[in-house]
């Protein structure tokens, strides 16, 4: 597993599986499988900044299916346990598991 800083506010994850996860500040927003040439984006509303983020991203030549904001949630928290300590701090918001991103060279 990897975390790489592609600017300020978003950092791509390279999972041990091969997916890689787009983060738009602390929050996983899109996953790409370069496997089957896939991009699993959120059908959340974003604001101008994470949408733009988004699609500079996206590979062009990929399919893209929009899917609830839940998968992405659910997919970091599937994840080894030991995801947290390597990225982040994970805590309770509400309802929501959220975790902040430890500071990446760029």
């Amino acid at each position: 597993m990897e975390m790489i800083k592609i600017n300020a506010n978003t950092r791509e994850l390279f999972l041990d599986n091969g997916l890689v996860v787009l983060f738009s500040y602390d929050t996983p927003v899109a996953t790409y499988d370069p496997m089957r040439g896939v991009h699993f984006i959120s059908n959340k509303k974003w604001s101008p900044t994470t949408s733009r983020q988004i699609n500079k991203w996206l590979v062009s030549s990929a399919r893209r299916i929009q899917i609830e904001q839940s998968y992405f949630d659910d997919l970091i928290q599937s994840v080894d346990g030991d995801l947290y300590s390597k990225i982040g701090t994970r805590y309770e918001m509400g309802h929501k598991t959220k975790f902040e991103i430890k500071d990446f060279a760029a």
